[in-house]
């Protein structure tokens, strides 16, 4: 009898152990498995998942990752959505697993179909140019000019699958009102007679190309003509990632009633980004997630670091849509600029969003049909 089972390569252990548990497998659902890092990175693939659970037919897991604190759990977890430790997960076997980092998985025994998700693209080519892309079936791009530098990476016989933007969905839904708007300016201290400037610098695993200096944030805080929101990059927040510096203390030190810093990691910045009248970043790929809300970008940039990540073309694409501050002390005039002419740039923006990102407001339905297809569920 065991002989027999195990001459049958349709079968593997994982599923001699469900069936020994009087489990039928051809009755189960397609499981799709996600795998990744940071909880701002499961941001981009969680209106998928939400989608998937209320459709019902797949079952959806979450690998929990060590490196997912207990509050990032938290915030995860949703009915429907299963998690599994690294431990359990080497006797399941999955349809699909979507991994949102370049990640080993050398643990899990049947990944099925396994796909990269890039969580976004920008200046920082890194996040779509790489050999890592070779280790995988399905590599998605969000955007065209994602999509031709991943084809130069993928091995023969490995897709690029068109899919855009899922957390763009959200962006481009209802609008928050202004008694909504109020309430959060009111909820963080700030004054809500006032345009609010969402400022979210990058971060960098190399100190240099972190564009955020003191001599900004002091500029930002002195003033008195709007409210400011600084949602740092996540990682800006843990001393150890970046070269021991206490960016936390020095966010604390400046809170005022019209400039407050958000330092808690599990906040992500597209909680905010609907408040803002304007958004001011660096090198995040945060500058292009938020054309899908058509609001004005001023973007603080040293050419150096520029060069050094090859951004240029990145930012040559996008330069008609925003205003460009190359020194600290022209971003508090290109804030005003940007605040009393939001639509000046309206056009420009709204062209680069439908010429750069595949399926505008519909990348999660696009994406939902490829896990379908791909399932047969």
């Amino acid at each position: 009898m065991i002989r027999r089972l195990l001459q049958r390569p349709a079968l593997t252990f994982a599923g001699m152990v469900r069936r020994a548990l009087g489990k039928r497998v051809s009755e189960e659902k397609p499981r799709i498995l996600i795998d990744c890092i940071e909880f701002f990175h499961f941001l981009h693939v969680g209106p998928l998942v939400d989608r998937l659970i209320e459709e019902g037919r797949v079952t959806v897991y979450l690998l929990k990752n060590p490196t997912l604190g207990e509050a990032d759990i938290l915030r995860i977890r949703r009915p429907g959505l299963r998690l599994v430790s690294p431990m359990k997960v080497k006797f399941l076997s999955f349809d699909v697993t979507i991994s949102l980092d370049f990640s080993q998985l050398v643990s899990i025994p049947s990944k099925g179909t396994w796909a990269f998700l890039p969580h976004g693209d920008g200046m920082k080519a890194h996040y779509t140019g790489s050999a890592e892309l070779g280790k995988y079936d399905t590599v998605f791009a969000l955007t065209r000019s994602q999509a031709r530098l991943q084809r130069s990476f993928i091995n023969h016989g490995a897709q690029v699958v068109e899919l855009g933007l899922m957390i763009g969905d959200r962006l481009t839904g209802e609008p928050v009102s202004e008694d909504q708007r109020r309430q959060l300016q009111r909820k963080l201290g700030l004054k809500p007679e006032l345009p609010v400037v969402l400022y979210a610098p990058s971060w960098s695993i190399d100190d240099h190309h972190v564009i955020m200096n003191h001599m900004l944030l002091q500029s930002l805080m002195e003033q008195d003509e709007f409210n400011v929101i600084l949602k740092p990059h996540p990682n800006l927040l843990i001393p150890e990632r970046c070269g021991g510096r206490d960016w936390v203390s020095v966010f604390r030190a400046m809170q005022r009633d019209n400039f407050v810093a958000i330092t808690d990691r599990s906040s992500p910045v597209y909680e905010f980004m609907p408040h803002a009248d304007v958004l001011l970043s660096d090198i995040s790929s945060v500058v292009f997630e938020f054309l899908f809300l058509d609001k004005p970008i001023v973007l603080h940039l040293r050419k150096d670091v520029l060069r050094e990540i090859g951004g240029e073309a990145y930012l040559h694409e996008i330069l008609p849509s925003i205003a460009l501050a190359e020194k600290n002390e022209e971003v508090l005039q290109k804030l005003r600029e940007e605040i009393r002419s939001p639509h000046t740039r309206s056009g420009a923006r709204r062209r680069l969003l439908e010429e750069r990102f595949f399926n505008v407001g519909h990348a999660t339905e696009r994406t939902t049909e490829w896990i379908y297809s791909v399932t047969g569920a």
